[in-house]
């Protein structure tokens, strides 16, 4: 049999870069409804949920995998937002 060939060490990567911008995404995403503010805060919120069903979605595709695919649009089809009618006084 022929030896499997060793494999090569990989450069060690920082996590400092993705950190940073998740904490600059975050930040934009808390501050959409203060800068959309002609929009209803419901529909900011439902905006946002769909870009980040987006993004996982994007990573599944990226993966190449069907399976996972077929789980991150399975799982972001199913959201269902309730929306609750105000209560008058």
């Amino acid at each position: 049999p022929i030896p499997a060939p060793a494999p090569t060490p990989q450069r060690e990567q920082s996590i400092r870069v993705p950190v940073l911008w998740g904490l600059v995404f975050g930040a934009i995403q808390a501050a959409s409804p203060l800068a959309l503010r002609w929009l209803d805060q419901a529909t900011v919120q439902a905006l946002l949920l769909a870009l980040i069903a987006a993004v996982y979605i994007g990573f599944a595709v990226a993966d190449g995998r069907p399976k996972v695919i077929a789980v991150e649009c399975t799982i972001g089809s199913k959201h269902r937002s309730y929306r609750r009618e105000p209560i008058e006084l």
